[in-house]
């Protein structure tokens, strides 16, 4: 049931998604959406969205958590820019069956912070 004036779906709580930025964005070039609004025949949807921006999440809990699905970002969170944490995450992903098909994503973001030569030394070495 949603209460259309309110934005609320089900027992009058908030119905908040997640977007997570991935790229430190400069505010002069692009602007982060927090929420989302729509009217069509005079019914108005709204949703709002909290975004995670990944350049300001420190990269320590990652590992000490352990939080295994962030280990193909840690090249862009805060710390992470850094080889030998990258290669750290290398290891982490390829113990995982199942993770170990993200290391194409974490080698894409670690172009971002390192040069693609010792990018890709670390990841087919």
């Amino acid at each position: 049931m949603v209460d259309q004036e309110e934005g609320k779906a089900g027992y009058s709580s908030p119905q908040i998604g997640d977007s997570t930025s991935c790229i430190n964005q400069r505010s002069d070039i692009c602007e982060v959406v927090a929420a989302y609004r729509s009217e069509i025949q005079g019914i108005q949807a709204r949703q709002d969205y909290r975004v995670i921006q990944l350049s300001e999440v420190e990269v320590d809990p990652v590992f000490s958590e352990p939080i295994p699905t962030l280990l193909p970002f840690v090249p862009i969170m805060k710390g992470g820019n850094e080889e030998p944490v990258i290669r750290l995450a290398l290891r982490q992903l390829q113990q995982d069956p199942l993770l170990g098909e993200l290391e194409p994503l974490l080698a894409f973001f670690a172009r971002f912070v390192l040069k693609s030569e010792v990018a890709a030394q670390i990841m087919f070495a």
